[in-house]
């Protein structure tokens, strides 16, 4: 074998060696890009949940307020007055 083959020898192995750590590095970004993105769609997840349960409580308490509007207007239509109707409803 002569030393150019060597050298050649030597040069390739090196090529690859530097393409596979640049390949390495390139996976491990991949992988910490992965792991941001993963974070941030969780952070959102969270805050959209959050809102989600502050939207539903806010409906629920719309709901409540509708039903008693309903009852004293209800009371007040049977009642002979609205104010015995309210006072009746609301003691």
């Amino acid at each position: 074998m002569s030393v150019g083959n060597v050298c050649l020898i030597l040069y390739s192995f090196s090529a690859f060696a530097a393409e596979q750590d640049a390949m390495e590095e390139n996976a491990m970004l991949r992988i910490e890009e992965a792991k941001a993105n993963a974070n941030m769609s969780m952070e959102l997840a969270i805050h959209k949940r959050r809102r989600a349960q502050s939207l539903a409580q806010n409906a629920d308490l719309a709901t409540y307020k509708a039903t008693m509007l309903i009852r004293i207007a209800e009371a007040a239509f049977a009642a002979e007055s609205v104010d015995d109707a309210a006072a009746y409803f609301l003691d």
